[in-house]
């Protein structure tokens, strides 16, 4: 892994923690009812369901690699739009941090319990972090120590992220209270870092593969290699934009170098030639569609965090 890598994974990722959501307002919901003392026990809580998401993650993620290298690559350019959509979202955010004191005294270990429940039981986490790694992971280098590395990171960042926001919360309530504070920090994800947009892939929808699957799973087809796409590409520019644009709301969009590929393929086509003649299938859901249907499935999910 190149200092690059690992210097953008820590700055992404430090961006993404400062944001507030669910596990933080936990921690805040604590520290602002019992004071400083909740820090300590609320960041390792919070740390440890870091670890049990990020490892499952990590996991899932490391078998489709061995698996295939396309779905590898396909499960990228999902996350990255998964990603922008988080941005857009957070960008759009109101300033109100609703975090009402908890005032039950509860022992640290039940605290940290809870925060370590919030963390890792929550399904959004593990999605969060299934469309986060993989913008950093090489394939071609060692994935253990990648993992290892990414985590070891991460986990650093969130035990000090939520310490200090409960420090913080302990102190000053006005400040975490501050509408015009939150606001700030939502919009501070509202910008989206990529490589080389001029990469041209053939999209298709989920729905339109699962029926070309059940056609060719019909006894009278020939057996035979068949490639299920369009046979036609798209630049991956013009999927940012047209995400965006359904979003409904400006989002900068800047070239991060260290995200460039040096090897990477300019276009990738399939031939569905052979599956059309046989089959008579058809893409039927366009680009626009597949990309409304997926920010409005998105748009379901609370704030990751």
């Amino acid at each position: 892994m190149s200092l690059e890598t690992w210097l953008a994974f820590t700055v992404a990722a430090s961006i993404l923690l400062i944001i507030p959501g669910p596990t933080i307002l936990l921690v805040v919901s604590y520290a602002l009812g019992q004071g400083w003392r909740t820090a300590l026990p609320m960041a390792v809580g919070v740390a440890l369901g870091d670890f049990t998401a990020m490892t499952l993650s990590m996991l899932g993620i490391g078998a489709l690699l061995i698996a295939s290298a396309t779905i590898f690559t396909a499960l990228k350019w999902l996350g990255a739009a998964y990603l922008v959509y988080l941005g857009i979202k957070l960008f759009r955010a109101g300033g109100a941090l609703k975090a009402e004191p908890r005032t039950t005294a509860i022992s640290g270990l039940k605290m940290a319990a809870h925060a370590w429940l919030v963390t890792a039981l929550n399904p959004k986490s593990l999605t969060f972090f299934i469309a986060f790694l993989p913008q950093f992971i090489d394939r071609h280098a060692d994935f253990a120590t990648q993992m290892a590395i990414f985590e070891a990171t991460f986990l650093t960042l969130a035990f000090a992220n939520a310490f200090g926001y409960a420090l913080a919360a302990s102190r000053a309530r006005g400040v975490v209270a501050n509408p015009r504070t939150i606001r700030i920090f939502n919009r501070t994800g509202g910008t989206l870092l990529v490589g080389d947009l001029s990469a041209e892939r053939d999209i298709l929808d989920v729905r339109d593969v699962c029926r070309a699957y059940r056609l060719l799973l019909d006894p009278s087809v020939p057996a035979g290699t068949y490639n299920v796409s369009s046979g036609e590409t798209v630049t991956m520019a013009r999927v940012v934009e047209l995400l965006v644009g359904l979003a409904g709301v400006p989002v900068e969009v800047e070239r991060d170098e260290s995200r460039v590929r040096p090897a990477e393929v300019g276009r990738l086509a399939g031939n569905p030639s052979r599956l059309r003649a046989v089959t008579g299938w058809r893409p039927e859901i366009p680009l626009e569609q597949t990309l409304a249907d997926t920010l409005a499935a998105a748009r379901e999910l609370e704030t990751v965090r």
